[in-house]
């Protein structure tokens, strides 16, 4: 199941085309996760029945309108990804901290049994973020480097985030998503060889 400010991916690229670059950064100024799982979706994980057969919704974004619940095919390029902005939830109680983990009260929600709970967090100090692995069971990774449990280690736009084997990240600022979103709208819009 997917938590928090998960976003569907398919309304997101389209606002963008629809949006010129300072309107959608007005409406999205914050950092974000491209967050995609390794490999084959296995029967019952979070990308095999929320992304390839369920649309996801977020009530009260983008004027208010949830996304339809037309379901993904397996074909799609947005299938296997999901945008997670860094911001934070009502439902997490440690201020300062955006988390990511496997229970539903992290600001991001990843159901994976190689997620811990509290796997780890992204503090943003004076423009400058970093990411904590929170003593996680399969590790944090930046830039295919080990986080050492509870160690600071200086993330930025571009940085690729591993959280325990199975999910794979990319660290993205507002400008560098809005690029991102349009790059997949020209690849949806290709036909099919």
């Amino acid at each position: 199941m997917l938590y928090g400010l998960v976003v569907d991916l398919k309304a997101l690229v389209a606002l963008a085309g629809q949006l010129d670059e300072k309107a959608f950064l007005e409406r999205n100024p914050s950092y974000a996760l491209i967050i995609k799982k390794k490999g084959r979706p296995s029967e019952g994980d979070q990308f095999e029945s929320d992304l390839d057969w369920r649309t996801r919704t977020k009530k009260g974004l983008y004027g208010g309108k949830a996304a339809s619940g037309t379901p993904v095919p397996r074909k799609d390029p947005l299938a296997k990804l999901v945008y997670a902005p860094l911001v934070k939830s009502s439902r997490n109680p440690f201020a300062g901290m955006i988390t990511v983990g496997r229970t539903p009260n992290n600001d991001v929600c990843l159901s994976f049994s190689s997620v811990s709970k509290l796997h780890a967090y992204f503090q943003n100090e004076n423009g400058r973020w970093t990411v904590r692995d929170s003593m996680s069971s399969f590790g944090t990774f930046v830039n295919g480097e080990k986080v050492p449990p509870d160690t600071a280690i200086s993330v930025q736009d571009g940085s690729a985030i591993g959280f325990g084997p199975d999910i794979e990240g990319q660290l993205l600022s507002p400008k560098a998503v809005y690029a991102y979103l349009l790059k997949l709208g020209k690849e949806i819009e290709k036909p099919a060889t």
